[in-house]
């Protein structure tokens, strides 16, 4: 399986981040993180699923998507992704699916 390329991580308290390569493979492979989350998907998603979305057409965009555990952001740049999660869940817990698809 291909995964997405980390730049770079870091985490505070609460928060964490993730600093992805801007590429194809980021909307499924990071799709399949939310799943395993629980965490729904943004309208960005649905639109690339649909073909209605080119990603590097998408730069300075910030999203975000939240629940009772998970409040996310993903910002969206030119050739970088950040992506900050915030949650009182242990880093450890959602650390796994991370390193599930990307290279660290």
């Amino acid at each position: 399986m291909e995964k997405l390329k980390l730049y770079g991580t870091g985490n505070e308290d609460a928060r964490s981040y993730f600093v992805f390569e801007k590429s194809l493979n980021f909307f499924p492979l990071f799709g399949k993180f939310l799943a395993k989350i629980r965490v729904g998907k943004p309208g960005s998603f649905y639109e690339y699923e649909d073909n209605a979305l080119n990603l590097e057409d998408v730069t300075d965009s910030l999203e975000n998507m939240r629940d009772e555990l998970y409040d996310i952001d993903i910002f969206y740049g030119k050739e970088r992704i950040i992506v900050t999660v915030r949650t009182k869940v242990p880093q450890e817990t959602y650390l796994g699916y991370i390193k599930e698809i990307a290279d660290f």
